[in-house]
Parts: structure tokens; sequence; C-alpha cells
């Protein structure tokens, strides 16, 4: 058993394999790409990453939708790594919200609160129709 077996990297490990043999020509052994083959989930998404990659892709999705969508969301296999991941794009705060709001150490967790609203400010529909 490889460190990339049990649950929770595999796909991701797998998808990454076959996205630098499918763009790169990185030389991938045969056998660890047919394990990814047996898998149609990497399939999907390393088409899906590609058409991404190119730009053939909904250029300004929702926030929602890119988050829930997001390929590297969809490739965790386990349930606590796809709420870590929503948990750190909805509500962890980032630099942003410390530079928007300045404050005192005491009132560090209200910053939770603030990065809702920055983001719902940020990626609200009228906006996104002036860019």
């Amino acid at each position: 058993m490889t460190w990339s077996e049990p649950p929770g990297p595999r796909l991701l490990v797998d998808l990454g394999l076959s996205l630098c043999h499918r763009l790169l020509g990185a030389p991938v052994p045969a056998e660890v790409l047919a394990r990814g083959s047996t898998d149609p989930r990497v399939s999907t998404l390393t088409e899906e990453a590609i058409r991404g990659m190119l730009g053939f892709d909904d250029p300004l999705p929702s926030l929602w939708r890119e988050i829930r969508d997001a390929l590297y969301c969809r490739a965790m296999e386990r349930r606590r790594d796809r709420l870590r991941y929503l948990h750190d794009a909805l509500l962890a705060p980032t630099p942003h919200e410390w530079k928007l709001v300045p404050l005192p150490a005491a009132f560090a967790p209200l910053y939770y609160g603030v990065r809702p609203l920055r983001l719902a400010w940020k990626h609200a529909p009228w906006r996104k129709a002036a860019r």
C-alpha cells in the first residue's frame, strides 16, 4: 500500500498525474495511469480542468457555483476535507478582511462575520454586470 491509496489523496494524486501526462507529456508509469483510468471521475475532472485552463468555461460564475463546483473540492474523497475547504473558502478570514476592517486583536473573531459580507459584496450580481 502506498501513501496515495487510502481515501483522501488518491483521487487528487491521480488527477494531478493525469493532467501532467496529458498537458506536459510527463512520463507517468503505465500502471499508475491505469489505476486512474479505472475511476471515471479522473477522466471527467481531467477534461474539465483542461477546459477551464484553456478558458472554455464560464469566466464569471456565481460565487456559490464557483466554490461548490470547484474541481479541487470535487476531487476530495472525504467529506471532512470538503467541509474544511468550504469553511476556508467562505468563512476563514484572509488578509483582505484584515485590511478592509482593522480590528483590535480582542475582536478578531468578528472577522468570521466580515468574510461572508465582503464576499457577498465582491460577487454581487449587479457588480458583475458592470464588469
